[in-house]
């Protein structure tokens, strides 16, 4: 017996993928309208002469609600009923509730499996590669940023995995044959993407998503970041593709600071983590600012904020980092300012008339 229904349920679940919802509804609207034909040539204009009134019966008869407040008087009417609306009507009913669990089941299943396509998505996070820990880690750092803008998260991977984290609304998940391959990375609407980050498994990983990503992206919409343990790989990237921010291990660095000033590599974690504490964020400086000094930007974050200035970068002369300037320093618009604060500031948070009342009038 038990063989029987797993072969009807498996049947059932085949016709019913394969029935299209144009065809469903074509079906359903078909039977309404024959139903309204043979009551109204039954006479029962009860029933027939209001369209919202029969459409509302028609439902509740067919799904088995039946409340009873309208129903066939004539003999003729009665027959139509029993014999066409409701054995028609349950059969549809039941398939149109089969198809959507069906559907619904599908889609939960390509979710998982990361099989959809998201060439439609744009202003998101693209993030490619998948190193479990790592990963899962970079992806909270990015949640953690509570003032962030509110972007979707598309994590882009070749693994055979299903998607680790499906309790993230704002995480997607893809799954793609190669990171060479323009049209897998088109599925993750690469070309709209807002920001990128690439993670690979190794340098020559890495490498050859960044060149094909640099490719794919413009510099003035997208910003793609990537890590190399070779900085001659970085070097490569950052000529063919100047846009991409590569980043390269500074792990003499931070030790050789940890020996001389004790602290300095909690304090360089405490930096990077939006989780716990302040952290470094950066805004730029928006067009219809007024120019402002450094030591006036530091001061107003410092009181109004409780944000510290520690940086500024003029993409003017190729957005070189400049540390602690000097505060009669100008700033203007397009200028990113990087600084310390336990939130994000947005550009709207910031009063940018007040710092210099005497320029903006």
């Amino acid at each position: 017996m038990q063989w029987w229904l797993r072969w009807a349920s498996l049947r059932l679940n085949q016709h019913l993928r394969s029935l299209t919802w144009p065809a469903l509804a074509g079906l359903v609207v078909g039977h309404a309208v024959t139903s309204y034909a043979l009551l109204y040539l039954a006479g029962e204009t009860a029933l027939t002469e209001n369209l919202s009134r029969y459409i509302y019966w028609f439902m509740v008869t067919i799904s088995t609600v039946g409340y009873g407040d309208y129903s066939p008087e004539s003999a003729s009417g009665m027959w139509a009923v029993t014999l066409w609306v409701i054995p028609l009507g349950l059969g549809l009913f039941g398939s149109f509730i089969g198809k959507l669990a069906t559907t619904i089941s599908l889609m939960w299943e390509q979710t998982m499996k990361g099989e959809r396509d998201f060439g439609h998505l744009s202003n998101h996070i693209v993030l490619i590669g998948w190193t479990p820990m790592q990963t899962l880690k970079i992806i909270e750092l990015i949640l953690g940023d509570k003032n962030r803008q509110q972007r979707q998260i598309l994590l882009c991977v070749t693994d055979e995995m299903e998607h680790p984290c499906p309790d993230r609304i704002e995480v997607n998940f893809i799954r793609v044959e190669s990171y060479s391959e323009p049209s897998s990375l088109q599925r993750a609407g690469i070309e709209e993407a807002d920001k990128v980050i690439i993670d690979g498994d190794s340098d020559e990983e890495t490498l050859a998503i960044a060149l094909r990503v640099g490719a794919l992206t413009q510099p003035d919409s997208t910003h793609v970041c990537a890590y190399f343990e070779s900085e001659s790989m970085a070097q490569l990237v950052e000529t063919a593709y100047p846009h991409i921010e590569v980043s390269t291990s500074r792990e003499a660095e931070l030790l050789t600071r940890s020996m001389q000033d004790p602290g300095s590599s909690r304090v360089f974690e405490q930096l990077m983590n939006t989780l716990d504490g302040a952290t470094q964020f950066s805004l730029t400086i928006p067009v219809n600012a007024p120019t402002a000094s450094f030591g006036e930007l530091f001061i107003y974050l410092k009181q109004q904020h409780d944000a510290t200035l520690i940086a500024v970068a003029d993409h003017s002369t190729q957005g070189e980092v400049e540390i602690n300037p000097a505060m009669n320093k100008p700033l203007s618009s397009g200028v990113t300012l990087y600084y310390i604060a336990a939130q994000r500031l947005t550009e709207s948070s910031v009063n940018w008339s007040a710092l210099a009342p005497e320029k903006a009038s």
